[in-house]
């Protein structure tokens, strides 16, 4: 306490001293009470919010599924060129809205995180393959769709992308406009998440986890009657898991 003697007031230095040997008795210096630190919150850095992927490009990979000469690919097919985009001429840029190893697997999840979003794109790895498999929607997100409904547009598709052993990529635009996709009410949504056509493109989960149980799938019926998009996109119609997936938001360039 010593060295505090030469900057203390000499009634509070007495009064300390007097205090530290009596702690009973009064002091005559006025003693405030203790002050009160708040420490505002910082933002998480783990907060969910999107991330607009062409910022991290030239520093970090911006996905956990696919690359750059992917989101080429994918530009190209929203727009319907007959010819790919080059890498610096890529008319959009990808905002990530969801991602399964960050923001979890449930079903809920992906209804809740993708709702009110419009013009996004979902890609999956499937497990133990070098498959890439994902569909677009060009509409709104809606999670209060009561009683579930098939929802029209002219504009989605599915597809698998070339990667690894998987040597071309396979698009298939919807054909029947209007069960092109399906929302499901909220009693659901526990359970189902995205689905494409009549079952050509689909993730659920009775466990609720997209991972664990092999209930992803891409069917095809055998009357094209039943089948709501162009071809296959797998060469199988097995079950799977899945390793990671992804949404992202399309945004056009201003």
């Amino acid at each position: 306490m010593k060295p505090y003697k030469k900057i203390l007031d000499k009634q509070l230095w007495d009064d300390v001293i007097l205090h530290s040997m009596s702690p009973e008795k009064p002091v005559k210096s006025i003693v405030l009470p203790a002050r009160t630190i708040t420490n505002p919150k910082l933002p998480s850095s783990s907060t969910k919010r999107p991330i607009s992927t062409f910022e991290l490009l030239s520093s970090s990979p911006f996905s956990t599924v696919i690359n750059r000469e992917h989101v080429v690919e994918l530009s190209s097919w929203i727009d319907r060129k007959s010819t790919t985009y080059s890498l610096s001429s890529i008319p959009y840029e990808f905002q990530l809205i969801l991602r399964g190893s960050r923001d979890d697997f449930r079903p809920k999840t992906f209804w809740e995180m993708c709702n009110g979003r419009a013009g996004t794109i979902v890609v999956l790895k499937v497990s133990g393959t070098d498959e890439i498999l994902g569909g677009y929607n060009p509409l709104t997100w809606d999670n209060k769709a009561g009683g579930g409904d098939f929802i029209e547009t002219n504009s989605s598709f599915i597809f698998s992308l070339k990667n690894g052993k998987i040597e071309n990529s396979i698009l298939s635009r919807v054909v029947d406009n209007d069960r092109a996709l399906y929302y499901y009410d909220s009693n659901c949504q526990n359970v189902l998440g995205l689905y494409f056509g009549n079952c050509e493109f689909m993730m659920e989960s009775n466990i609720s986890d997209f991972t664990q149980d092999k209930l992803r799938w891409c069917d095809r019926g055998s009357d094209d009657n039943d089948n709501y998009y162009e071809k296959q996109i797998r060469s199988t119609t097995e079950k799977f898991s899945i390793k990671d997936y992804e949404v992202f938001k399309f945004i056009k360039k201003q």
